[in-house]
């Protein structure tokens, strides 16, 4: 019973904390739209100011003996022009100090803002602190309150396992796709070199050079390869339909080609039909890693929806 008493009392202060938190955040908004309107009257300033600057120039060149006075006097104008370009200045002198008072006035009103938002406590902490409070409470109850929790405790535990088996398997995925990668350029230019040589000895031997070389850089992708190959069967019962028969394409590709990269019988026929097997690969393995970025986005996906229904748990109950 003095658990329940507790659990309501923290309620009520959970609601004053988040009328707390609601003014906060109205009052970053409209932090945020006073430095909006600032920036906009700062921009507009400068150029009310060379507008009015402008305006007070042509007058100045009414009012003196110029050509474009005499002009206006010629055609009896200039009178007319004078009264109307000085109303046009004045006007344009009252726009300006009107938009240099605007910057004062927003320069105050931010300041009030500011102000206001640092005698603010931290509400959003103060906030998750009463919720692990009340998760203390829940938990020792022991009763269905807690089980339910607990229940969204293995939920949680669960989808933090299946996020981090992604992420990891997806690393492996990466350095196999990078491994493949190589090991097709590799056994491309091994082909190559295989068909240009002619047939004398010292050809022969320069062409087996090469393709020891060749096979000793093809053969680095097969360690990431195998491993993947290996995580992707222990993955594949706990995969939904597509993702499994993605999983499924490459194996069924990728084994044989596995045992190609661990022969040590190099000939023309192993380098061809190696060079077949990667190219084929290439393509399923970046489809592999496509479906299995879905699995972890959808996952991550999973994880925030129930530490979201863990927070309103805690906050209904009392």
């Amino acid at each position: 019973m003095e658990n329940d008493i507790t659990l309501k009392e923290l309620n009520s202060k959970l609601v004053e904390i988040q009328a707390r938190m609601e003014e906060k955040h109205d009052l970053e908004e409209r932090l945020d739209h006073t430095r909006r309107r600032l920036g906009y009257e700062n921009a507009r300033l400068p150029e009310l100011e060379s507008q009015h600057q402008q305006l007070i120039r042509y007058v100045q060149a009414l009012e003196r003996p110029s050509l474009i006075s005499l002009l206006y006097s010629l055609l009896g104008r200039k009178e007319r022009k004078l009264y109307l370009t000085r109303k046009k200045a004045n006007s344009a002198h009252v726009r300006f100090l009107q938009c240099r008072q605007n910057i004062r006035a927003i320069h105050q009103e931010l300041e009030d803002i500011e102000g206001r938002l640092k005698i603010c406590e931290d509400p959003e902490k103060e906030y998750q602190q009463i919720l692990e409070y009340k998760e203390d409470l829940i938990l020792r109850a022991e009763d269905e309150r807690t089980a339910q929790l607990n229940r969204l405790y293995e939920a949680l535990r669960n989808e933090t396992f299946r996020i981090e088996k992604y992420k990891h398997i997806l690393q492996v995925g990466q350095s196999a796709l990078q491994g493949l990668w190589q090991a097709v350029r590799e056994l491309e230019d091994a082909d190559r070199t295989w068909e240009a040589f002619g047939d004398g000895l010292m050809v022969k031997a320069a062409r087996r050079d090469r393709l020891n070389e060749a096979w000793a850089k093809v053969r680095e992708a097969e360690p990431a390869v195998s491993r993947f190959q290996r995580q992707l069967a222990e993955l594949e019962p706990e995969t939904g339909e597509e993702e499994r028969e993605a999983i499924y394409s490459f194996l069924h590709i990728v084994q044989p080609l596995v045992r190609n990269l661990n022969t040590h019988h190099i000939t023309q026929g192993v380098i061809e039909q190696s060079l077949q097997r990667c190219l084929a690969a290439y393509p399923q393995l970046e489809q592999v890693l496509s479906r299995l970025a879905q699995s972890l986005a959808s996952a991550q996906r999973e994880f925030d929806f129930l530490l979201e229904e863990k927070k309103r748990f805690l906050e209904s109950n009392s």
